[in-house]
């Protein structure tokens, strides 16, 4: 999923084409950027198909589109600020789903559940199970303030909990040394936080991210 994130994702997707096996489908849910992601996207670049929707429909509603368009048996989500730096990225990430009675795979978040940063599952078992990537806020309808892992679930969360904690796989997000971002099962590198608000950060703080985006390209992929 892509919102007015162009330079992280382009990153991205062309880490993923080259990490990846031969035939690896990319697919990037645009939700109406205005910052040029478009103008690029539709040029088909690494093989990316892409599709743009008129309005930023969220995070959650773009993996389902994403994951329904999707014609392999394995679907592997990445944000446009985590891009996989070692050829064994898909094989450590899906493997997991090969063992019996393990429904999920993907990397550890806070509140210990799954972090769609990058997660890992079969296409049929999301389907087939009528499960969604979407949010759910019940203190909204409780007139509640929310409370996350009690009456709110987030992306990750909520699909980890109706997989079931012991039939999903996490791996471990270390933090890198230069003190942003983490190293997903040693193969997957997460800007953390490096999209949130990137449209209205003050301008310091989007020249530390992408400074130190620039970083973690140099140190990881560089390698």
């Amino acid at each position: 999923m892509n919102f007015n994130t162009l330079e992280f994702m382009k990153t991205v997707c062309q880490a993923v084409r080259e990490m990846s096996p031969e035939g690896t489908e990319i697919i990037v849910i645009d939700n109406a950027s205005r910052d040029g992601s478009w103008d690029w996207l539709r040029q088909r670049p690494f093989g990316v198909r892409a599709v743009r929707v008129p309005t930023n429909i969220g995070h959650g509603r773009a993996l389902d589109i994403g994951l329904f368009l999707s014609r392999s048996e394995y679907v592997v989500t990445l944000d446009s600020d985590a891009f996989p730096f070692s050829s064994r990225w898909i094989e450590t990430i899906i493997d997991p789903l090969s063992r019996p009675g393990v429904l999920g795979s993907g990397s550890w978040g806070p509140r210990g559940r799954l972090h769609p940063a990058c997660s890992a599952f079969r296409r049929r078992t999301v389907l087939d199970a009528g499960l969604s990537f979407q949010n759910y806020n019940l203190h909204r309808d409780l007139g509640q303030d929310p409370v996350f892992g009690e009456n709110t679930w987030d992306t990750g969360e909520l699909l980890f909990e109706r997989l079931g904690r012991d039939r999903v796989v996490l791996h471990d997000a270390v933090p890198t040394e230069w003190g942003w971002g983490v190293v997903i099962g040693g193969v997957v590198y997460h800007h953390t936080g490096g999209t949130t608000g990137i449209t209205d950060d003050p301008e310091q703080l989007l020249r530390k991210k992408t400074r130190l985006w620039n970083e973690a390209i140099a140190k990881l992929a560089g390698d």
